[in-house]
């Protein structure tokens, strides 16, 4: 029995090496495909992107200096340049001598006086002490009649100042 068993142990090995030989796939009598020498490319792909046309841009504020006149007393509220402090207090314009022309007091605890051009929806004032010059104001005329502004002074040009004048 026991020469049986290993003859059973010894063929079934066989069998199973000879049927599992890794070698054994090139001995066939069918030769193995050829491995490929390179990758195939893909055909090019067209990829075509959505036409996104933008939404028409929104004209500024434009006012015809026919139709609006600045004159009147405004709320201001400010920022000095560099955001150091804040200020408030009131500004009055009144018509200036010529057209398009306006003269601004203001009163945020110094008083100011300037004298400025309305172009297009641009005021540009040239502003100080009634003594001497100090700086310039470039406001944007905003609906509701509210001005935006950023200034700065003469010996200083590249710190900004803010300021908002809101009709009363």
């Amino acid at each position: 029995m026991k020469r049986i068993s290993s003859f059973l142990f010894f063929s079934v090995l066989f069998i199973s090496l000879n049927g599992c030989n890794p070698l054994s796939y090139f001995n066939r009598s069918a030769p193995p495909a050829p491995l490929p020498t390179a990758i195939p490319t893909p055909p090019p792909v067209s990829i075509t992107a959505p036409v996104v046309t933008p939404p028409p841009a929104t004209p500024p504020v434009v006012i015809t200096n026919n139709a609006v006149s600045l004159v009147g007393d405004y709320s201001v509220r400010g920022t000095n340049p560099g955001g150091r402090s804040n200020y408030k207090g009131s500004v009055n314009i009144t018509a200036g001598e010529e057209p398009n022309a306006y003269k601004i007091h203001w009163q945020v605890g110094t008083i100011y006086e300037g004298i400025g051009k309305l172009e297009g929806n641009s005021l540009n004032v040239k502003w100080g002490t009634p003594t001497a010059p100090v700086g310039t104001v470039i406001y944007t005329l905003e609906p509701g009649g509210v001005l935006k502004g950023i200034w700065y002074t003469n010996k200083n040009p590249n710190a900004l100042g803010s300021e908002i004048l809101t009709p009363r």
